[in-house]
């Protein structure tokens, strides 16, 4: 049997060694038999490779490298002409195998993609349940699954999946969890903390009294979040402004006055800090209600987790992943184009955009970001 691989290591975010452990599976599989190993670890453009070799019918399909896949989506796989040349697939990268949320997760797509009579994705794929995972435990898992299937002549991805865990907990043997957490998470946590005392970074008052100070405080309270927020999770600031404006009247709605909420992010949970409709019974829980915070920042904190986690805004994440991997630039205009799930509004991603336009409109150019 001639058997292919596709084995891709960007290193362009979690480093070099994703390169490495590439290269190390490659050798692997070279060793084992594999006669035709197709590599990539460099020159970028890697969601367009991964896309040929699905199409030409590889019989392994494997990625390490960051979260969002170099900008490789489950559109991708939809769009696959494999047919019935199904790989064994891993993508072990964050996020990649959150089956439990509410959109199909990407190790789920390779599985569900395609009909029983015209199939497309893959026979089996391996992802990470989580955002929260480390490179160097990713690394170790990846190649454990392949030296299992080929130098362990294991016959099942389950059986490779439970090696790649045997050689995490072989390297890693002192739970590796508490390691990432104790020792790493420390590290940079302390980091932060002598950042901010010696900048005197804290944050800033959310005051404003006109459309142009409103705008003002945004960006203050941005530039805050950002400080600590690495580049790949953050949310251009014309998006945040406009919806700020747009949903809270300019600051100006009951919501945003009382309850501190900038952009009517509710809470199913009767126990969380909440506002009632005033058009529904202030005595009876109707099931949901318009989220209170501390302050006006803590709102813009949780409109940004919730542009990086939440289901619906897959497309916005998918769209800024491949954004970043292209030129590292964001395109405002056209990641709000992708927030039809946000509201039930028609044709709210162009009241945002028209926003957008005003909110430049009340500053002066020295103070557009």
């Amino acid at each position: 049997m001639h058997e292919k691989a596709a084995i891709v290591g960007d290193p362009s975010t979690s480093g070099i060694s994703c390169a490495i452990t590439a290269e190390n599976i490659a050798a692997v599989m070279d060793q084992y038999g594999v006669e035709d190993i197709r590599t990539k670890i460099s020159g970028g453009s890697y969601d367009d490779w991964m896309v040929d070799q699905l199409d030409e019918g590889v019989n392994y399909f494997n990625y390490r490298g960051y979260y969002g896949v170099s900008g490789f989506s489950n559109n991708d796989v939809d769009a696959a002409s494999n047919g019935f040349k199904l790989p064994f697939a891993t993508v072990i990268t964050c996020g990649t195998g959150s089956f439990a949320s509410e959109t199909q997760c990407l190790s789920e797509k390779f599985l569900r993609a395609g009909t029983t009579v015209s199939p497309k994705g893959a026979v089996a794929c391996v992802g990470s349940a989580t955002v929260g995972t480390h490179t160097m435990f990713n690394n170790s898992v990846n190649i454990g699954i392949y030296y299992g299937l080929f130098a362990k002549d294991l016959e099942t991805a389950g059986e490779g999946l439970v090696y790649g865990k045997a050689n995490l907990y072989e390297n890693y043997p002192s739970n590796p969890n508490d390691w990432v957490t104790q020792k790493l998470e420390q590290k940079y946590q302390q980091k932060y903390l002598e950042d901010l005392k010696a900048l005197d970074l804290r944050e800033p008052e959310f005051s404003y009294e006109n459309d142009t100070q409103f705008v003002r405080a945004t960006h203050k309270c941005i530039d805050y979040l950002n400080f600590s927020q690495p580049e790949i999770f953050r949310v251009p600031y014309e998006m945040i402004t406009a919806q700020a404006a747009l949903e809270s009247g300019w600051g100006t709605s009951r919501y945003a006055t009382k309850g501190n909420n900038l952009f009517g992010i509710r809470t199913w949970n009767k126990d969380t800090p909440h506002m009632i409709p005033l058009s529904m019974n202030q005595e009876k829980w109707p099931g949901w209600g318009v989220r209170i915070f501390a302050s006006k920042c803590d709102s813009v904190k949780e409109y940004i987790r919730l542009m990086n986690e939440h289901p619906a805004y897959e497309k916005f994440r998918d769209l800024r992943m491949k954004m970043i991997a292209k030129d590292g630039k964001l395109d405002s205009i056209e990641l709000i184009k992708t927030l039809d799930k946000f509201s039930t509004t028609p044709d709210y991603a162009k009241r945002v955009i028209v926003t957008v336009s005003y909110t430049h409109l009340t500053l002066p150019t020295s103070d557009l970001v």
